[in-house]
């Protein structure tokens, strides 16, 4: 890709930084658009944006389009921050969200690890174009499949209900002349399908709320954990191309490719740990607290994480450190 379009290493890091952009800046966009509007919406909208893109970043010539491409594919991807632990709430119950959120985190990294692997054999025989193609083919596969298949999951309580009204004859009920309560599965499928789902709260209001959670101590923990494992992905990530390509390694694309293999193995690893455990944990500590849930119940476990993933970091860098400048 360098020698195709005439950038540097330096314009690739750049491009990755302004994806970050792009992925911190529309989750405050999407967030309150999300929870207004609906799911099912931004699900068809991002996977949209990220088919468009990849057929874009198959075909551009330019570093200007590197850094739009790479703009857009942050837009679209703060769904996977936002939308998809929003839809994990709706769908399941405390005790069940961190085996949830395990799946959902494998299904990320295993596609962020894996992905570079087989696309990095695809490069070194077709070129860097095919890879994004093939990507693009997946993308837009996967945005016809939302458009037909994906329910929205947007959960509106009810608050006021009317009593259903029966038809009597002689003071007994006519089963025959009630009316039918069961919708057609056409009438199920279309209400599945709905493409918004508008509840009455404040656009302004639903986007200043995340403010207040952030002077929640365990909310901050939180953040500080989780911005701090993207940062050394991101920057894993960068350095893993540079670094590795460059002597006493000199490894290919595919090669670098398998560097992900590690992460992947761990990823799966992690699941049963901040998964299943997480839960059976979180469970425990509340009947001892009398019943009674706390958010960080969860920040427990942590601990073990914190102390393995600085080892790791510390091995990655004495590996890197033998590259001769």
């Amino acid at each position: 890709m360098t020698q195709d379009l005439g950038i540097t290493y330096q314009d690739l890091a750049n491009a990755q930084a302004i994806q970050l952009v792009g992925l911190a800046s529309s989750c405050i966009l999407f967030i309150p658009l999300t929870k207004k509007y609906g799911r099912r919406s931004t699900y068809v909208f991002s996977t949209a944006l990220v088919a468009a893109s990849s057929w874009w970043t198959a075909c551009m010539t330019t570093k200007v389009e590197l850094y739009l491409t790479s703009l857009l594919y942050g837009l679209a991807a703060s769904t996977t921050d936002t939308s998809i632990e929003m839809s994990i709430n709706d769908i399941f119950f405390v005790h069940q969200r961190a085996t949830a959120n395990g799946i959902y985190a494998v299904a990320v990294m295993g596609g962020s690890f894996l992905t570079p692997m087989i696309a990095g054999v695809q490069a070194e025989a077709q070129g860097w174009r095919v890879s994004y193609m093939t990507l693009a083919g997946f993308m837009t596969a996967i945005h016809v499949i939302f458009i037909f298949f994906f329910e929205e999951n947007k959960w509106i309580p009810t608050i006021e209900g009317t009593q259903a009204s029966t038809h009597t004859t002689n003071g007994k009920i006519d089963l025959e002349a009630a009316p039918s309560a069961t919708p057609s599965t056409w009438q199920r499928y279309r209400r599945a399908m709905r493409f918004l789902t508008q509840t009455d709260e404040s656009l302004l209001k639903l986007a200043i709320a995340p403010v207040y959670t952030c002077f929640m101590p365990h909310v901050v923990f939180g953040w500080l954990q989780l911005a701090s494992g993207v940062c050394w992905l991101v920057v894993l990530s960068s350095v893993l191309t540079i670094v590795f390509t460059a002597p006493p390694y000199n490894f290919n694309p595919a090669q670098v490719g398998y560097m992900y293999t590690g992460p992947t193995i761990g990823t799966i690893l992690s699941f049963f740990y901040g998964g299943p455990l997480t839960d059976w944990a979180i469970v425990r500590l509340s009947r001892r607290s009398g019943g009674v849930f706390e958010a960080e119940m969860r920040l427990y476990p942590l601990i073990l994480p914190a102390i393995v993933s600085t080892g790791g970091l510390i091995m990655f860098g004495a590996t890197a450190d033998r590259v001769r400048t």
